[in-house]
């Protein structure tokens, strides 16, 4: 079956690792048959800053609008700036969007947090009443392939940078699972300046390898957002908490919390952002 992936790629070197993974994929993916777009945010020189060129002056705003409302109204009014309509007709398109960056300073690049900040908005992608698994994105699939600029054991309980899952969990919960997406474990690259050719080379084709099956892979698991209750049926994202009786179905022991975000004062659960369910 013939798929459309869209990669978004956040580097601005060619030269890159970051640009190696993208490239093995597009040639692995397309080699399988399937439909691959490139946004390449720094070769198109793409504007990360969501300001008032978002909204045309043809939309009737208010003194006191906010930003993000005023963009709402030119999103329903098919007033939209013209790079993020063309975003927005890509992310429609896809049926897999891979997200290719480097951790900068614990988070994403400020180009590709602009492109979210553009491209995710209300209500092309959610809805006070439609988020994370009723968000307008569901039905397609998200990842991250990320590199990392120290070494695999930093990224650890008893790393120096900590838990790498609890790194992702506002990322990969907050941004992809909010707007109603399935979300793929991450394919991390662990500081490969550091590494052999020979090291990276076998990086690339576990990365292609995946890339082969990657329609086949079990998303991460997430709570169900019925299993929370609001106290705001007109706004039901005001107030939203999980109820006892959601507690007790969902807790499969007394060591763990739930998730990373909802550890209950548990334990956090093992590999949670970083291993498919």
């Amino acid at each position: 079956m013939v798929r459309t992936v869209l990669i978004v790629h956040a580097h601005g070197s060619e030269t890159s690792f970051n640009s190696a993974l993208k490239r093995v994929a597009v040639e692995t993916l397309t080699g399988c048959g399937h439909d691959v777009i490139v946004s390449d945010l720094y070769a198109m020189n793409f504007d990360p800053v969501f300001g008032r060129e978002d909204v045309k002056e043809t939309t009737e705003t208010t003194a006191h609008n906010s930003l993000s409302e005023n963009g709402r109204v030119a999103w329903i009014k098919d007033d939209v700036a013209d790079d993020v309509k063309t975003e927005q007709d890509k992310i429609r398109r896809a049926d897999l969007i891979i997200f290719q960056f480097p951790l900068y300073w614990m988070g994403l690049p400020a180009i590709l947090k602009g492109w979210f900040d553009r491209t995710f908005t209300e209500p092309f992608a959610f809805t006070d009443k439609e988020f994370y698994d009723n968000g307008k994105l569901k039905g397609k699939r998200a990842m991250f392939s990320i590199t990392t600029g120290a070494p695999k054991d930093s990224f650890t309980t008893y790393g120096p940078h900590g838990d790498i899952n609890i790194l992702l969990w506002p990322l990969q919960s907050g941004i992809l699972r909010f707007v109603g997406l399935e979300v793929l474990a991450p394919f991390i690259s662990y500081s490969p300046q550091f590494i052999p050719h020979e090291g990276r080379a076998k990086i690339l084709k576990q990365w292609a390898d995946r890339m082969v099956n990657v329609f086949r892979e079990r998303p991460l698991r997430f709570l169900p957002i019925s299993k929370f209750s609001s106290k705001d049926p007109e706004n039901p994202i005001n107030g939203m908490e999980l109820t006892a009786e959601s507690i007790r179905e969902l807790q499969e022991d007394d060591e763990h919390g739930l998730t990373i975000g909802h550890h209950l004062g548990r334990r956090l659960p093992l590999n949670s952002m970083t291993r498919n369910s």
